[in-house]
């Protein structure tokens, strides 16, 4: 066994399957590890620690020359930060990461990761005197009210982290009661299965649901929504101010609509309001809602060139909530149309960071707000919301 100290590290020789004794120097943003500690010229990445903890681990894997992947064999000096997991799965399942922290500490670690992040590009020098502001979940449990599960063995499941292995589950902290339920009766009888997805059946009762004062969205499994609806009435509340404090109520663009939730909000502050979306079926659910709104079904980038042709129309809102890829493609575009406002609603705050820095280029627009979501807890998952000015 071997005596490992990060902060005064030498040269070391270490074997697969080899237990060492070490202390956690840094906290990561790794998808399947949490934790760094360095041996000499080795890097050991270990899965559930925190940093400033003492550990006795097993090497597992040398996945590349000199960085190792480690299991915890025993929390020998434990972080205050770190607290017993609510779910009887969490070792196994990979639905949630970091449910053994503290919420507070949660928030404070995304919060850092988001921080060290823009330091790190090119947005730096522009958010500097940013204050970010901080959208913490009403709820960290029994928040979900929309999931994509496996079955397995007559149980609903989700995968192992980093593999295709699934984890049948008694419980899910994380689930509503409701939903949770549903998926124990849609499992039952049922061996295996791909994947199914699953609605809240009480708070989207006859396939819609009610968002914001009486604004009522049909919906379909298919569709993307917003899992946590709490959050995400939090923020159409967020965008309700933007719009409302905008000068001018002429015309708006909803990009990445889906079946329209947010996209009613906007409608009641602009005279006229253009939405679009890829997924045909989501865009049909969203004209049930609203035919006053002119609904695009199709690709965003084609939809803002084709926008580009038009007469020219002045442009006061554009608001985009794209996938995980982000919209890089059609920064171009939106800057060409010149959008007086733009608020870009982000579940990948790589992919968001890339697309603001073409879009504050040659300072075509600047960053007036930026709010960090905590629209999932007990997960790594940042989500943000930036508002932006032309300049």
């Amino acid at each position: 066994m071997s005596i490992l100290n990060t902060f005064h590290s030498r040269a070391s020789a270490v074997a697969l399957h080899q237990d060492l004794i070490l202390e956690v120097e840094t906290l990561l943003q790794g998808r399947y590890a949490d934790a760094l500690a360095v041996c000499g010229d080795q890097r050991i990445y270990v899965l559930g620690a925190l940093q400033g903890e003492k550990l006795k681990v097993q090497l597992l894997d040398e996945f590349r020359p000199g960085q190792w992947k480690a299991k915890i064999l025993e929390i020998m000096e434990a972080s205050t930060r770190r607290r017993k997991a609510a779910c009887q799965h969490f070792d196994d399942c990979g639905a949630c990461q970091i449910q053994h922290w503290n919420y507070d500490y949660q928030i404070e670690w995304k919060h850092k990761m988001l921080l060290q992040l823009l330091e790190n590009s090119s947005l730096g020098p522009k958010v500097q005197e940013l204050k970010i502001q901080i959208m913490a979940a009403p709820s960290e449990y029994f928040y979900r009210q929309h999931a994509r599960l496996s079955i397995a063995d007559n149980k609903p499941a989700f995968f192992k982290a980093g593999s295709r292995v699934t984890v049948g589950l008694n419980e899910c902290p994380v689930m509503s009661h409701a939903l949770f339920a549903y998926a124990c009766e849609k499992a039952s009888g049922r061996e295996t299965s791909s994947s199914m997805r699953i609605l809240d059946p009480i708070e989207f009762e006859g396939l819609s649901f009610e968002f914001i004062q009486g604004n009522r969205i049909p919906v379909s499994p298919a569709s993307f929504i917003q899992p946590n609806l709490a959050v995400a009435r939090m923020i159409g509340h967020k965008l309700e101010k933007i719009c409302s404090e905008s000068s001018q109520k002429r015309l708006a663009l909803d990009l990445f609509c889906g079946s329209g939730n947010f996209t009613s909000l906007i409608a009641k502050y602009f005279s006229k309001v253009l939405a679009v979306d890829e997924c045909h079926e989501a865009i049909e659910l969203a004209r049930q809602t609203n035919p006053s709104i002119e609904w695009v079904a199709g690709k965003t980038d084609d939809f803002l060139k084709e926008l580009f042709e038009r007469p020219k129309q002045p442009l006061d809102f554009c608001f985009l909530d794209p996938p995980r890829n982000g919209a890089f493609r059609a920064m171009e575009d939106l800057k060409n149309l010149k959008p007086t406002t733009v608020a870009y609603l982000s579940c990948q705050p790589d992919s968001l960071v890339r697309d603001l820095t073409r879009l504050v280029k040659n300072d075509h627009y600047r960053i007036q707000d930026w709010i960090m979501i905590d629209l999932l807890p007990q997960t790594r998952h940042i989500e943000n919301l930036v508002i932006l000015k032309i300049s």
